[in-house]
């Protein structure tokens, strides 16, 4: 039909096409949910850049956390740069008393969009806790929202492929996510992030400038002030592949203190993550290379 005005009205659809266009049902079986991919921030990583964390659950000394951006090189194959990063974990005082636990993990990501391109982990548990000694898992990324994961626990492997949501970051890869981000006072943003085989939808709110509860010893020697430091809070939850909250599974509350002065340091992270409050405090750092700040740095060699 043609109104006096020259434009064609568009007729309902009907049938068939009526039924597709508005399902009276959630479809989470064929159809992943669309999401914005995060925005690039390969730039901010500079190798060089190491990080190490006490880690304290109650009030005590319970182990050492590490994070490092080890170096920047060419892609396989002739693809684009990528940049290398490192972490690690392991438990301390009291609770080595209870379980020991050594968590080693190495990523590659894109360096441009920061994008995982493969990210390996092994797990080493001792003591009364542990339902394996050894967990080995390599995940392979394959383009953004579809991977593949090698599982193999005390010699038993397995290998799954899942499609993921198209902003799915790994452990190593979604914290420099967060502190890449730039956000005004209440500004949300939102990521995923697979932990082994656990997908995870991540959601930040900016708290903006805000005075720490106790600055760390170190951001003295640092140069930070009080008043140079940022608030994010962050709820992690288990998700299935559609982003829907998987019932039964507890949303755990984190809240990250970074430095607003340029650096973008990490000071401190607190997460009710393990069976109570567990929180990370920053006791050393280590500046990037001299020519990561300037240009990328090449291979080693």
């Amino acid at each position: 039909m043609v109104h006096g005005g020259g434009r064609r009205a568009v007729a309902p659809l009907l049938g068939w096409s009526g039924a597709l266009a508005e399902p009276s049902f959630e479809d989470r079986h064929h159809r992943l949910p669309w999401t914005p991919r995060p925005t690039n921030f390969g730039a901010t990583l500079l190798p060089g850049e190491h990080f190490k964390f006490d880690v304290y659950f109650g009030g005590n000394p319970t182990g050492i956390a590490e994070a490092a951006v080890v170096l920047r090189e060419a892609g396989a194959n002739g693809g684009p740069d990528r940049i290398r990063l490192e972490g690690s974990a392991r438990t301390s005082g009291v609770a080595a008393l209870l379980t020991t636990i050594v968590y080693d993990m190495a990523a590659y990501v894109d360096a441009v969009t920061g994008a995982p391109l493969q990210t390996g982990s092994i797990t080493k548990r001792e003591g009364f806790s542990s339902t394996y000694k050894r967990r080995e898992i390599t995940t392979t990324f394959f383009g953004r929202g579809f991977v593949e994961i090698a599982d193999d626990k005390d010699g038993k492997a397995s290998t799954t492929r899942r499609r993921l949501p198209v902003d799915t970051f790994d452990p190593l890869s979604i914290m420099a996510w967060v502190r890449s981000l730039d956000l005004e006072n209440g500004a949300k943003a939102k990521a995923y992030g697979l932990d082994g085989t656990a997908l995870l939808r991540v959601d930040i709110i900016s708290r903006g400038p805000i005075r720490m509860p106790e600055m760390p010893p170190l951001a003295a020697a640092l140069g930070i002030t009080s008043e140079q430091v940022i608030a994010y809070d962050g709820t992690i939850t288990r998700v299935d592949r559609q982003g829907a909250a998987i019932p039964g599974k507890k949303a755990y509350k984190m809240r990250f203190w970074v430095s607003n002065e340029g650096r973008r340091i990490p000071l401190m992270i607190e997460s009710d993550l393990w069976l109570g409050v567990v929180r990370l405090i920053l006791t050393q750092y280590d500046p990037p290379h001299e020519l990561a700040a300037g240009r990328p740095a090449g291979p080693k060699g």
